[in-house]
């Protein structure tokens, strides 16, 4: 197994099990959350990884942004997995709300936009190579 496989499945197993203790912190934390805030959240999380990765790219830190981009996923990662196991305990204890989906929102939003970035790189390569 290679080591990013490996670092996956513990921060994803460190996610779920982190979730029950964020639970209360999440849900009581953005009472007044309302369902479309979660497209905003989605949006922010989704620009944010592009953006640093572009202006490290911008300086020329390409190092720091390969570093960068495999933190980012990580944190990802941990963030999903901790909102999917605060969604489960929510939907067991409480009722669910849209408080109760904010870290699943925003895992999903770092991924999406980091699986986008890595295509459009592996689509720069291939045309490169060309």
């Amino acid at each position: 197994m290679k080591s990013g496989s490996a670092l996956s499945i513990v921060a994803a197993t460190a996610g779920l099990l982190c979730g029950a203790a964020v639970q209360g912190l999440v849900t009581h934390g953005f009472p007044s959350l309302g369902w479309s805030a979660l497209l905003m959240i989605f949006i922010v999380c989704a620009l944010a990884p592009p953006v640093v990765l572009m202006l490290l790219a911008a300086g020329e830190h390409y190092r720091a942004m390969v570093r960068s981009w495999t933190a980012f996923f990580f944190v990802a990662v941990f963030i999903l997995a901790t909102g999917v196991s605060v969604f489960l305990v929510s939907a067991y204890t409480e009722a669910v709300g849209p408080s109760s989906l904010v870290l699943f929102t925003c895992g999903l939003g770092f991924l999406t936009s980091l699986y986008f970035v890595k295509m459009a790189l592996l689509k720069a390569g291939s045309k490169k190579r060309a």
